[in-house]
């Protein structure tokens, strides 16, 4: 049933920007008396396996005023246009989560091709180690013989590393269920899941020793390719490991590799530039239809889409069944369904948390997902999506070949600017994207966000 809708306008700039329209959001919107970073865009590449991942690790960098421009296709970057201005860190996604080993390999292999060769890189990786670790390690450590920097603590997500063995929430990740969906069980400790690699152990006593000697057991035989695993509880710990392997003012470390809470502690070495937020009470505005795809079976997701629809917006709900059963002709006819609602206003699609599918069908499941929202994304202003598969089926459908990272709106809630890919028609990507993990947030998360992005203080 109708209600009321939220009718205030998607905030947009007025001023003609030449090719991309996220270049004020790097700077800010006030003006800052801060020196730019000196740095090329090339001087540092982030490669993650899912989108989830890349965009957490993004965050850091941007709060410190870093351009950071998240790539959906490992093969097809930089995307035409002028480099964004300062500093800036390019992320690319490779989507091999859930990929096996030798698509995984060519994937990192090809993301090393547009970065420099002095380029610093970091591999994002899962902090329950989920995924192709060895074999995008391997792939590192071949293309760019050397030391590699492992530091898979998480810690303010309760991840942390002892003895050379992943802890979640203190407990031995082999005896946790963080591995339930996957096909394999988990490892007892790290060492065991490289193998074969050369793995050096960098144990607590040494990461909290004088920081010389940190360092030196980071930076000595550069040119020995081996994996260095540290071992990490806390954020200070992860800080001293990234000073240590920063190498002071000689060459530091040129790969890496960790979660979020790495990425994070590299990116509180850089001096801060210009804020990525900007007030937004003022301006001119111009429309912009909200499209909500829920692809999270999660509990607050489900909470999230019924407060959208208390706001104003036309819930869609959708059979997973008849998703995972549609042929392209039907899920061509079920698209045109749900871009004919969408076209009328705001709207949230949403599957139906009755008709339960078996976690095997998750991926199938967004597929079917993506192409039932393909056209009416193609026509939202401001899209948002909740879970990491749906979001990562759904954009590349839209035209989005990229996002410009703006920030983090919430944790684990990131607002970016949508960058259409070489072939896309024009003007038919959506112009920003809301991600969020699906079982982050409260119920109200997502119409905060909203309503941030439409006449709240907001970092467009």
């Amino acid at each position: 049933m109708l209600v009321t809708r939220i009718t205030l306008p998607l905030l947009r700039e007025t001023r003609k920007v030449d090719s991309v329209l996220f270049v004020r959001s790097v700077r800010g919107v006030r003006p800052t008396n801060r020196s730019p970073m000196p740095a090329d865009p090339t001087d540092l590449l982030l490669v993650a396996d899912d989108l989830t991942g890349a965009l957490d690790a993004s965050v850091p960098f941007r709060a410190r005023g870093m351009a950071a421009t998240v790539h959906l296709d490992s093969g097809a970057y930089p995307l035409p246009g002028p480099p964004s201005p300062g500093a800036a860190v390019t992320v690319v996604d490779t989507d091999t989560r859930h990929a096996d080993a030798v698509a995984a390999d060519a994937a990192v292999r090809a993301a090393l091709r547009g970065a420099a060769p002095a380029a610093t890189v970091v591999k994002k990786v899962d902090s329950t180690l989920r995924g192709q670790v060895r074999a995008e390690l391997a792939a590192l450590l071949d293309e760019r013989p050397g030391p590699l920097v492992l530091a898979p603590a998480f810690p303010r997500a309760g991840r942390t590393t002892v003895d050379g063995v992943q802890y979640v929430h203190g407990r031995a990740l082999h005896r946790t269920d963080a591995w339930a969906n996957e096909p394999a069980a988990p490892p007892a400790d790290i060492a065991g899941l490289l193998a074969p690699l050369p793995v050096e152990r960098v144990p607590l006593g040494t990461v909290r020793a004088d920081p010389r000697l940190l360092r030196a057991a980071l930076l000595r035989d550069p040119g020995r390719p081996r994996v260095l695993l540290c071992d990490a509880e806390t954020e200070d710990d992860l800080d001293r490991i990234a000073a240590a392997g920063h190498g002071g003012d000689g060459p530091g470390a040129a790969l890496w590799a960790g979660a979020a809470g790495l990425a994070a502690a590299l990116a509180r070495l850089l001096p801060p530039g210009a804020p990525p937020a900007g007030d937004a009470a003022g301006g001119a505005r111009e429309p912009g239809r909200a499209l909500a795809v829920i692809g999270s079976a999660s509990a607050v997701a489900r909470e999230q889409a019924d407060a959208l629809a208390a706001a104003g917006f036309t819930a869609v709900t959708l059979d997973p069944h008849e998703l995972l059963d549609a042929d392209a002709a039907a899920l061509e006819v079920l698209a045109a369904k749900v871009a004919g609602t969408a076209a009328a206003g705001d709207t949230v699609v949403r599957i139906d948390a009755g008709r339960r599918v078996g976690p095997h069908l998750a991926r199938r499941l967004s597929r079917g997902l993506a192409g039932a929202v393909r056209e009416a994304l193609s026509g939202a202003g401001l899209v948002l999506v909740t879970g990491g598969e749906t979001a990562r089926a759904a954009l590349p459908a839209a035209g989005v070949a990229a996002l410009e990272v703006i920030a983090e709106l919430e944790p684990g809630t990131v607002l970016s600017e949508a960058r259409a890919g070489r072939r896309a028609p024009h003007g038919a990507a959506p112009r920003h994207i809301i991600t969020k993990a699906g079982g982050f947030g409260d119920a109200h998360s997502l119409t905060r966000a909203v309503r941030l992005c439409r006449y709240g203080r907001t970092p467009l």
